[in-house]
């Protein structure tokens, strides 16, 4: 993960993010992370979701995987480092889901990556999102969440007030039936 900057004499023109995916020469599976297109940019507090595909290209066996999956962003800081094992015969496919509130991250561009590893061999694929600051409600959005809670309030209310008014209108009569 880094970036390829466009430069004319000192200054930067243009900044290119770059992720690189290798695998080595033997590898036995075709990895592919990727984040469906309304996930591509997520608000702080949402969950980013992954599609996880793992193809056996290589001779059909039954393989114990580890899959390590890492949240970074251009800079090379690292957020996630997460691993999980699994048993692959020819091929699997799974969503994977990640807490953006958890990590913490701040709004900007990351890169979600995925390495698979088994013995003798390994593959990485990796996939882009970004992540935005969540928008306050403008005012008139302000002042319709107010107007339904307060509505809402005042109904909770008279619905509580008119019950107590009727259990005791009824335990008046019976009170009154009984004398």
């Amino acid at each position: 993960v880094g970036k390829i900057l466009v430069m004319k004499e000192e200054s930067v023109i243009k900044e290119i993010p770059v992720v690189i995916n290798v695998r080595s020469e033997n590898f036995l599976f075709d990895s592919s992370i990727t984040i469906p297109v309304n996930y591509k940019k997520v608000e702080r507090g949402d969950k980013l979701v992954a599609q996880i595909n793992l193809q056996q290209v290589g001779q059909q066996k039954k393989v114990d995987v580890t899959a390590t999956y890492t949240i970074e962003d251009f800079q090379g800081n690292n957020y996630l480092e997460e691993k999980e094992t699994f048993f692959v015969l020819e091929d699997k496919s799974f969503e994977k889901e990640f807490s953006i509130d958890e990590l913490n991250l701040p709004a900007g561009r990351y890169v979600l990556g995925l390495d698979i590893e088994y013995p003798g061999a390994f593959a990485t694929s990796s996939a882009q999102f970004e992540v935005l600051e969540r928008e306050p409600l403008s005012s008139s959005e302000s002042l319709f969440v107010y107007t339904v809670l307060t509505i809402g309030i005042i109904f909770l209310v008279s619905l509580i007030i008119i019950v107590w008014v009727m259990k005791r209108n009824r335990s008046y009569r019976v009170k009154r039936k009984i004398k």
